[in-house]
């Protein structure tokens, strides 16, 4: 997060940043010491520095420990499906 920047706008411009999509953040959480988005897709600006791969399963390579990601997905899509749209 830059200075004077709340998490929701910083997690909303680095994925604009590094996937070159823009997302609509519904919902925030901790999550073992860090903030978990609950976000809505919105329009790709660019490709992006990284590029990005959307799934609706947690897929076998992560970047974690599979039990940090426990419930996670189910509730991002919970709230996304909530308040989203």
């Amino acid at each position: 997060m830059e200075e004077g920047e709340s998490a929701k706008d910083a997690a909303a411009r680095e994925y604009l940043e590094e996937s070159g999509y823009r997302i609509n953040i519904v919902a925030i959480r901790g999550a073992n010491g860090c903030h978990v988005c609950a976000a809505a897709l919105g329009d790709k600006v660019d490709d992006g520095e990284f590029g990005s791969k959307l799934f609706t399963v947690l897929p076998d390579e992560l970047a974690f420990e599979r039990s940090e990601y426990e419930g996670v997905l189910e509730w991002a899509r919970s709230v996304t499906e909530r308040f989203g749209r």
